[in-house]
């Protein structure tokens, strides 16, 4: 708000009267603020009222000029944003250093057409106006200083951040520039006022929003846990901004630790694992640095633990082994076996079930750890058929045994070791129970799992299909067969031993059979013509 100073000037200027030795009238001015209005962030106000006083009571009319030049202008008729044309008092509001000059009232006598005038002079001072500008940027915040738009000739005062609390204002800072400590990019937090006041004692207030001062190193470290007591790595400090603003990717840290640096605490966040007064220095974008307040803060140390053994270890069927946590038997221990509980809690625990396995230790004050996974695997021999497992005489099938860390290998029929069978694969031809003996690297004997091989294609009076082709095949099946009869009996099992398909078919269907709708694999087929049986095998791809 812009200060009100009253001031009235009377000024009577001798003029000319060719009709009568006496004055006709009388002219005044008054300003109800010496200096000028503006309308700028700020309002200020401003009102000119001139008065002419008639002599005598006379009758006639009122004319009102101006000139800006007070000896050589020309006098112009007052233009319409005067109230009061044709009166004895005209005003003006809003009056500025533009509308200063001379003012004369020219007042013609009805009565006797004489005419007298007189003139006053107006004369409000310029406010100060301005900008607000950063000027330059430093460790401490920004530098903000203003720049006068008008009238280079005035000479300001500031008054930064006034406190409109009393009167006169006390300042933040009086000085041409101001050390803005602030933060962020906000209308509160980033807004800063100012009253400049000229040698005339004309004053105009702005102010600056938004000032962004995302380097400003308001810092300080934090504590992320419920109690300045907590185990190690359970609560964490870092370093945060006392205002809302985003810390910068690019600014850099450095902790320390009883005024000792710490090489590897680089980063925003820290564990502390040791107890001591800890604080970080900052350094932002620009070079500057800060240190932040220390926090004190008591670490308990988590309790040693090295499960042992470790990693993949491999034991023989019905054998145990120990696990051992590698720690103390002052803390406590929770056993898991596939992240189940077990109901073990001593130092060590006998194993004899293959699983991943690991241990929970607590120390007497709380604090806990749990150990890397170690895998127990029982050596287990197993077997498996590399293709179907009943199948016609003179074929076979192949048996598998790949079992991990196996050092040798005995392949046995009937439970009877068959001579050189010692390969992992081995080519079974016969009907009966076949199973592998094997030997671990560690030592370890395991009986494999059985399979049973069952040749039963061939049966008393039923001859064997060779001409079946192609093979594998796709769409159509041809069969070789010269039937006695034209109608056949077709009847097609898959490995299984279901019934895919039970048809009397004419025989000259065998050359072309339609197999595309058959879902792949290996098949058992029987013809029947009445007199005599075949049987064979193909194969769908």
């Amino acid at each position: 708000m812009a200060a009100m100073f009253p001031l009235f000037a009377f000024i009577t200027l001798q003029a000319q009267n060719p009709c009568s030795p006496n004055e006709l009238i009388r002219v005044s001015a008054s300003l109800d603020s010496p200096c000028e209005a503006y309308f700028g962030t700020t309002s200020y106000f401003n009102l000119v009222t001139i008065i002419a006083q008639r002599n005598l009571i006379r009758t006639g009319t009122l004319l009102w000029q101006f000139r800006n030049d007070t000896v050589n202008g020309v006098w112009q008729n007052l233009p319409a944003t005067w109230q009061g044309q044709g009166t004895e008092i005209i005003s003006k509001p809003d009056f500025s250093t533009t509308d200063n000059g001379q003012y004369r009232c020219v007042f013609t006598d009805t009565a006797t057409g004489c005419i007298d005038f007189r003139r006053t002079s107006v004369n409000v001072k310029p406010r100060p106006q301005f900008s607000i500008n950063v000027d330059s940027i430093v460790c401490g915040g920004l530098y903000l200083g203003t720049q006068l738009q008008n009238d280079p000739s005035q000479l300001l005062s500031h008054c930064w951040e006034p406190d409109f609390s009393s009167f006169p204002y006390a300042c933040a800072d009086n000085a041409e520039a101001f050390l803005f400590a602030g933060t962020g990019c906000m209308m509160v937090a980033g807004t800063v006022e100012v009253i400049v006041t000229n040698q005339y004692g004309c004053e105009n207030l702005s102010f600056i929003s938004g000032l962004c001062n995302l380097e400003f190193l308001d810092t300080y470290v934090q504590l992320n846990a419920p109690d300045t007591i907590f185990c190690a790595k359970s609560g964490s400090l870092e370093v945060q901004r006392i205002s809302n603003a985003l810390i910068p990717a690019s600014w850099t840290y450095q902790w320390f630790r009883n005024g000792n640096l710490l090489s590897w605490a680089t980063a925003r966040s820290i564990k502390p694992v040791n107890s001591g007064k800890y604080s970080c220095r900052v350094t932002n974008t620009n070079g500057c640095s800060m240190m932040t307040n220390e926090i004190s803060v008591t670490v308990n140390p988590l309790p040693a633990v090295n499960l042992q053994p470790s990693g993949t270890t491999q034991i023989c069927t019905k054998d145990t082994i120990v696990l051992s946590s590698g720690s103390n038997t002052n803390n406590s221990f929770a056993w898991y076996r596939n992240n189940q509980l077990l109901p073990q809690y001593t130092l060590a625990i006998d194993v004899f079930q293959a699983g991943n396995y690991k241990v929970t230790v607590t120390s007497p004050q709380g604090c806990s750890v749990t150990s890397p996974v170690s895998k127990i695997s029982v050596y287990r021999s197993r077997i498996q058929a590399a293709g179907p497992v009943v199948f016609c005489a003179g074929d076979s099938v192949i048996l598998q045994n790949f079992t991990a860390n196996t050092a040798t290998r005995q392949w046995q029929l009937n439970n009877v070791s068959i001579a050189g069978a010692t390969a992992p694969v081995y080519a079974a031809k016969q009907s009966g129970l076949y199973r592998v003996k094997s030997t671990s690297t560690g030592g370890c004997i395991s009986y494999s799992n059985q399979i049973d091989v069952n040749v039963n294609c061939r049966t008393s009076g039923e001859n064997v299909l060779t001409e079946i082709y192609p093979v594998p095949a796709t769409e159509f099946i041809s069969i070789g067969l010269a039937a006695k009869n034209d109608n056949v009996r077709l009847c097609i099992t898959d490995i299984a031993g279901k019934t895919i398909s039970d048809e009397l078919i004419s025989a000259g269907t065998l050359q072309q059979y339609n197999v595309s709708a058959f879902p792949t694999g290996m098949y058992l087929l029987t013809i029947y013509d009445g007199v005599e049986r075949w049987s064979g095998k193909f194969i769908r791809e």
